[in-house]
């Protein structure tokens, strides 16, 4: 994110099928451009946006996204079906490296059908789906670890390390050697600047 002055962010991570529950269809994974949720569900942004302006203290902040989280979750009647809830656990479990023919064989579906369900559901085909979870595997080791990048690669599933390497310019804008070095132990993130110089 780019912006003049201060800003106050929360990130907030979902796993697919939560955002399914909350959001439906509506929000497309997309490697460049974020997706406006007062565009998707504009009231119900609205009404957290106004309960994070009036919050000054961040517990109180961080409290009322979890009451937004919790009603609209208990409110909401969207559920992915049990197939694909199935399948999306298999995927994420292997970070990505598992079949996605076996996938779809293991439900007794189509290769075809399966990933224009899949899309349908979570905005993604497949393919892409397994792709960054493969690049969020290898980031966290690479975020986590001071271990080789080509044993990194290896055990994610890249065939080699410039594999990796093409796949973190794609994802992250970055290589993995200068997402690694703009890490702190101490704060999350990636500072901007490392990022728009790499």
């Amino acid at each position: 994110m780019r912006h003049a002055g201060v800003n106050d962010c929360i990130e907030i991570r979902l796993p697919p099928l939560a955002l399914y529950a909350l959001f439906g269809g509506a929000v497309a994974e997309s490697n460049r451009e974020a997706v406006n949720l007062l565009d998707v569900a504009p009231h119900e942004t609205t009404r957290l946006l106004d309960h994070l302006r009036a919050a000054r203290p961040w517990n109180e902040r961080l409290a009322a996204v979890d009451r937004f989280l919790a009603r609209e979750f208990c409110e909401s009647k969207r559920r992915i079906p049990g197939e694909l809830a199935w399948a999306w656990d298999a995927m994420d479990r292997s970070y990505g490296q598992t079949s996605i023919r076996a996938l779809a064989a293991r439900i007794g579906w189509s290769d075809r059908h399966f990933t224009k369900q899949f899309r349908a559901y979570f905005g993604v085909a497949p393919k892409a789906a397994a792709r960054r979870l493969r690049f969020s595997h290898a980031f966290h080791m690479i975020s986590d670890t001071t271990g080789e990048f080509g044993a990194i690669a290896a055990s994610a599933g890249f065939s080699d390390q410039s594999h990796m390497t093409r796949e973190f310019q794609e994802f992250a804008g970055s290589s993995p050697r200068a997402l690694r070095m703009a890490r702190f132990d101490d704060l999350p993130g990636i500072p901007a600047g490392v990022l728009l110089n790499s």
